[in-house]
C-alpha cells in the first residue's frame, strides 16, 4: 500500500499545474531559488520516503487504529 500511495503522489508531482507554479513562486519571496519547490526536488523527496516516515507522522496526525488511504481523483481534461 506504501509502494502504491507513493506512486499516486509522484504521479501528481510530475504533472506541472498551475497550483505547483504558484507555490513556487510565492516561495520564492521567502526562499532561495535552490529551495523552491520544483517537481523534480519534489520527486526527489519523495524517493527519499521510507514507510516509517509516514507512519511516524500518521500517529502525531491521527488517532490510532484509523486506516489512512490516498488515491488520486481525475481531472476533467480541459476543452
Amino acid at each position: 500500500q506504501f509502494r502504491s500511495a507513493v506512486a499516486v503522489v509522484a504521479s501528481n508531482y510530475e504533472q506541472v499545474a498551475n497550483e505547483s507554479l504558484v507555490r513556487s513562486l510565492t516561495t520564492r519571496a521567502f526562499a532561495p531559488d535552490d529551495q523552491l519547490p520544483t517537481p523534480q526536488r519534489l520527486l526527489a523527496e519523495l524517493d527519499e520516503l521510507e514507510l516509517e516516515d509516514v507512519l511516524e507522522l500518521a500517529e502525531v496526525v491521527y488517532d490510532p487504529g484509523q486506516y489512512i488511504n490516498i488515491v488520486q481523483v481525475l481531472s476533467p481534461t480541459p476543452e
